[in-house]
């Protein structure tokens, strides 16, 4: 239905601009380039579209947030979902009309050199509009709704701006002037959704996107892609080598009297519009990181009680117990006591941590554990690994005490995992009591960096060695341990010398005792003889 409906509005801006066509031309016939005459114009028929007014053209990074059954988010179809983020936005989710224009090309979601957000991709567009709001991305509020636009005072109505679904106009003194509103962002969202669930395949169809935002983008001195819901911190970037001019053919008439005081920071652009009187009081020293741009929204006045330190990066535990679906996990850690492990910031900590849906399948399998021994082998003391850190075929020894071993399978998929081509490696980190394969856990290509290691999430729970106890008591244990036990176990061997006369009246040996263990190492001096071939009769 709103694709339905944006049509329709698309139809009825196509018969206002045919209504308007000839006065438009009439208003332009005299004049030139760039300047339009507007006393010729008939203010009740049309808007003057600004020939002056150039198409504004930028890098816009955007925030895709992303909402999933039992979080997996991961499932996400890449490459549909690029191209209907610009597709919605250009065709669907604005209507231009008289010359205006609002368009977003040429997405990609950045997925090398990046540190993943939670449930959110960060995508790089280019975005274009010569409309007078074109600085504006997305609205807080849907404007386009039915009116009429009068202008000037008093005020003259411009029919031709007002279609059955949209205002798409604006005022400049007593004329209207073109303007293509930017689309609100719930309405934005549900296209997109609705686009991409008839675009992507079956697995991609869990997936929806619950918010999308531009981002202010910063440089933040950082080798990765860092992202949150408001700002971007782009990589730096090594300044190109300046080339060397050709000498003058001539020496300069009037040098400067002289040198720059610093001639290794000269400034890199002349000012655009310098003060007409120099600053009373200049600032000592510059600003070291200033912001790009300037805020869009500033407060109306300072904070009256601003934070004197910034917020304090988690550790694991807290980190992890700040998640919703962690919740087994932390009741676990905390139960155990190995919080008070995790939250030591002299050391760096690797966790393996199962959602709450791992737990629920694990519990299933009715096995009788340690708890804390269950735990404690989701933990790495001593590294802070991430996923690309884990090889294939390696064995690493967890808190405790045994080792788990990542194991990898490279299968095909449309969807860019990673870049290289259409295979991506799938990576898992397999306990010793991880016999089923179903149970195998698989480790998500993202993680949670912390102020003293990394949480990666696993889709099951990483089982320690399962030791089974014996059948039975044992009918005659020793009252009291050995009081001098050996280092090592002893380990016997059968006497070759030893004979035993049997009821046919010959020698029988160890070998002949093999034949029926049960019934002749009872036989007294045989089992102490022939212990290799009686040790488990």
């Amino acid at each position: 239905m709103m694709l339905t409906s944006k049509i329709l509005h698309l139809a009825a801006a196509g018969t206002s601009l045919l209504a308007s066509l000839s006065i438009s031309v009439l208003s332009q016939s005299d004049s030139t380039f760039g300047i339009s005459p507007v006393q010729d114009v008939q203010p009740e028929a049309s808007c003057i579209p600004n020939p002056s007014r150039p198409i504004d053209a930028e890098e816009k990074h955007l925030i895709v947030n992303l909402s999933a059954p039992n979080n997996l988010t991961n499932k996400v179809d890449y490459i549909a979902l690029q191209g209907v983020i610009s597709q919605a936005y250009t065709n669907e989710a604005t209507a231009c009309t008289l010359g205006s224009s609002r368009s977003l090309t040429n997405c990609t979601f950045i997925i090398e050199n990046v540190k993943f957000t939670k449930a959110a991709l960060l995508a790089v567009c280019q975005y274009e509009s010569n409309s007078i709001d074109g600085n504006t991305f997305l609205s807080d509020e849907d404007l386009y709704t039915p009116c009429t636009c009068p202008c000037g005072d008093p005020p003259t109505d411009f029919p031709a701006l007002a279609t059955n679904d949209a205002c798409s106009c604006s005022c400049i003194g007593d004329r209207g002037e073109c303007v293509c509103y930017p689309p609100s962002e719930q309405n934005y969202v549900e296209i997109v959704n609705e686009i991409y669930q008839g675009t992507t395949d079956n697995k991609g169809r869990n997936v929806s996107v619950v918010g999308i935002s531009d981002l202010e983008i910063l440089d933040c001195g950082t080798p990765l892609f860092t992202y949150n819901a408001t700002s971007v911190c782009v990589p730096s970037t090594p300044a190109p080598t300046p080339a060397i001019p050709d000498p003058t053919p001539s020496p300069t008439k009037d040098p400067t009297p002289s040198p720059t005081e610093d001639p290794n920071k000269p400034t890199n652009k002349p000012t655009r519009r310098p003060s007409k009187k120099p600053t009373n009081h200049p600032t000592k020293r510059p600003t070291v990181n200033p912001t790009p741009k300037p805020t869009k929204r500033p407060s109306k006045a300072p904070t009256n009680k601003p934070t004197q330190t910034p917020t304090e990066q988690p550790t694991i535990c807290e980190e992890v117990c700040n998640i919703s679906y962690y919740d087994e996990i932390c009741d676990l850690l905390k139960e155990n006591n190995l919080c008070d492990t995790l939250n030591d910031v002299g050391k760096k900590f690797t966790l393996f941590a199962p959602h709450d849906r791992a737990f629920s399948e694990f519990d299933k399998l009715n096995l009788v554990l340690d708890m804390k021994t269950l735990v404690e082998n989701h933990i790495i003391v001593g590294s802070a690994l991430t996923v690309d850190a884990l090889v294939c075929g390696d064995k690493t020894l967890m808190l405790s005490g045994e080792k788990t071993e990542t194991k990898c399978t490279v299968e095909e998929t449309r969807r860019v995992l990673q870049t290289g081509g259409e295979f991506t490696t799938r990576k898992f980190q397999v306990g010793m009591g991880n016999d089923d394969v179903a149970t195998i856990p698989k480790i998500y290509s993202t993680f949670l960096h912390t102020k003293n290691g990394n949480i990666l999430e696993v889709n099951q729970v990483i089982v320690p060695e399962i030791r089974l106890p014996t059948a039975h008591p044992t009918p005659n244990p020793t009252p009291n341990p050995t009081p001098n036990p050996t280092n090592k176990p002893t380990f016997c061997t059968d006497d070759t010398s030893f004979s035993y006369i049997g009821n046919d009246d010959k020698p029988k040996n160890c070998e002949f005792v093999g034949k029926k263990p049960g019934k002749r190492c009872e036989k007294e001096g045989v089992k102490k003889a022939c212990c290799e071939t009686c040790k488990n009769s």
